[in-house]
């Protein structure tokens, strides 16, 4: 548990019954007002709230709170884009990347930039799986699939394709001009997978001792995880790769992730550093959680992350989440697909 988590526990326990009516986590300068059937949350600002450092990131630093917000949920982009687009609503970071070039040529909007959390979308090998064990499967997998394509139609050219599986934005992430080992090299996957044993069979499809490399794939019924996925199954299958797509209706999707009994997923992940990437996606304690490519490697990896936390100075943290991200990223574990951007988008007339 978090020191976060424990100050929340703490404080809502000292609060008591007044704990989500006059404070949420009693600093910020609103509470709970009310929450409707359809989802919406309203918040009202505190009686006796004084700022005492910085603006809430919602508003920008200099901003004085207003009176109350409400946050109203939208299940389909294009639901959202009609409320702002009809002055329903005055302000989202959620508007598809698609229309962001349309808002901003729209004199009514004002699109900037949303500091926060980095986000990364990333494809995960699950290396516990049998197909999935040698890592010469894993590479050849990272080395068969064009970025290109799929962050033109997802993400309208508003983000780069990734070349590590962490920002290097973050904290302690390695930096972009250190090249990472994910590049776009059909040859070179179908060699890897030629010496791995899988050879092409009558039917184009990869075959190893009667055995077809035909991978499952656990994937949300809706969204940008099964778009991406349904691209990279379909470039997967240009090399003889086959890919078995299960879809999982909202809960039950993350309630199957958490079973193990897949080969790969696309997922985007919230995190502010590169040792929190690292101790969530990869330490040994982590599997059947946050770890879901069930990589347990105690000699090095918790290891290694267990000397980054112990560490004596900024350098010799920065270094050791170093030396564990190449570790990983040689794994070909997390293939990278994006450090996603987030943009707030404000009606201004």
């Amino acid at each position: 548990q978090s020191r976060e988590a424990e100050a929340r526990a703490r404080h809502a326990e000292a609060a008591g019954e007044a704990y989500g009516r006059e404070e949420i986590d009693g600093t910020g300068p609103y509470c709970l007002a009310e929450r409707r059937e359809d989802g919406t949350t309203v918040l009202t600002r505190k009686r006796d709230w004084a700022r005492k450092g910085p603006g809430p990131a919602l508003l920008g630093p200099d901003t004085i709170p207003p009176a109350g917000i409400a946050f109203v949920p939208y299940g389909e982009e294009r639901d959202l884009l009609d409320a702002l687009m009809e002055g329903r609503i005055n302000r989202t970071r959620e508007a598809p990347f698609w229309a962001l070039g349309y808002l901003r040529e729209d004199p009514r909007f004002a699109v900037t930039p949303a500091p926060g959390r980095a986000w990364s979308w990333h494809l995960g090998l699950v290396s516990g799986r049998p197909l999935l064990s040698d890592r010469r499967v894993r590479q050849a997998i990272g080395s068969a699939i064009d970025l290109g394509p799929i962050l033109a139609e997802e993400f309208a050219g508003e983000v780069l394709p990734a070349g590590h599986i962490v920002d290097p934005a973050v904290l302690d992430a390695l930096p972009e001009s250190e090249p990472g080992p994910f590049s776009l090299d059909p040859d070179r996957a179908d060699a890897l997978l030629v010496e791995a044993g899988w050879r092409r069979g009558p039917d184009g499809n990869r075959v190893k001792d009667g055995e077809v490399l035909d991978l499952v794939a656990y994937v949300p019924a809706r969204g940008p995880a099964k778009r991406m996925m349904t691209a990279i199954a379909g470039q997967l299958g240009t090399l003889g790769i086959a890919v078995t797509a299960r879809e999982f209706e909202g809960a039950d999707y993350w309630r199957a992730l958490g079973t193990g009994s897949y080969d790969l997923y696309v997922m985007g992940l919230p995190y502010r550093t590169a040792g929190e990437v690292m101790r969530l996606g990869f330490a040994s304690s982590a599997v059947g959680a946050t770890n879901r490519v069930g990589w347990r490697d105690a000699a090095w990896t918790d290891l290694l992350l267990r000397q980054a936390l112990l560490a004596a100075s900024d350098a010799a943290r920065r270094d050791t989440h170093h030396e564990v991200q190449r570790l990983l990223e040689n794994e070909f574990l997390w293939v990278p697909i994006a450090h996603e951007r987030h943009f707030w988008v404000d009606l201004v007339r």
